[in-house]
């Protein structure tokens, strides 16, 4: 019975491009949208590690997909977008390029990734979604984006 409960849940998925492609992420984890503002860089930190903002008293650190994801980078302007997602008791900032809508999606309609994604990537997508279209969205694991420790 629980797992007929599971099958018919509806996520609501916040959808995003990253260079182009179709992603999206847990709405229930989104805690705002902000428009692209500069960082304070961290020393040492990962190259996809853009730094470190404020967000009102908590220090917010900004993740740019488009290096995470192993895309090239982009010159950041004020058309990006940075979503604010809760992932446990850490909050992260992640650039989009654009953010699209909000989309119901049957739990159920959540595939497995295929795995040609490198290994070094997999641990950040949670499966991919098809569309009407024929296109596919990746829905991203934001509590993957920057590892622990």
């Amino acid at each position: 019975m629980h797992q007929r409960a599971d099958s018919a849940a509806i996520l609501e998925l916040l959808t995003f491009r990253v260079n182009g492609q179709a992603f999206a992420v847990d709405g229930r984890t989104v805690r705002e949208l902000r428009g692209w503002t500069p960082s304070t860089p961290v020393p040492a930190a990962p190259p996809y590690v853009q730094g470190v903002v404020n967000l009102r008293g908590a220090v917010l650190p900004i993740v740019d997909l488009n290096l995470r994801l192993g895309f090239p980078a982009q010159a950041m302007t004020d058309r990006h977008v940075v979503i604010v997602s809760q992932t446990g008791r850490r909050l992260v900032g992640a650039v989009a390029d654009e953010v699209m809508d909000i989309t119901p999606v049957a739990a159920s309609d959540v595939r497995p990734t295929p795995s040609v994604a490198p290994a070094a990537l997999r641990s950040l997508f949670e499966g991919v979604i098809s569309q009407a279209d024929g296109g596919v969205v990746i829905l991203l694991a934001f509590d993957a984006l920057i590892p622990d420790g």
